[in-house]
């Protein structure tokens, strides 16, 4: 399966869009993923991407 093309990153919602490779992280991860971690329900892909790599916020 392709993965999305997201660009920047900053019109894909971080939990809710299907940019990972399986599903949107909300499905994979539950709800509680957006609580365990400093942003918000609107949190962008942008939010946790820095150049070519991905920057998880601690929990």
């Amino acid at each position: 399966m392709m993965q999305p093309i997201i660009g920047d990153g900053k019109s894909t919602i971080l939990w809710f869009d299907n940019w990972m490779p399986v599903a949107p992280i909300i499905i994979t991860k539950g709800e509680n993923v957006i609580s365990n971690v400093e942003l918000g329900r609107d949190a962008l892909v942008s939010s946790i991407v820095i150049g070519r790599n991905r920057k998880w916020p601690q929990a």
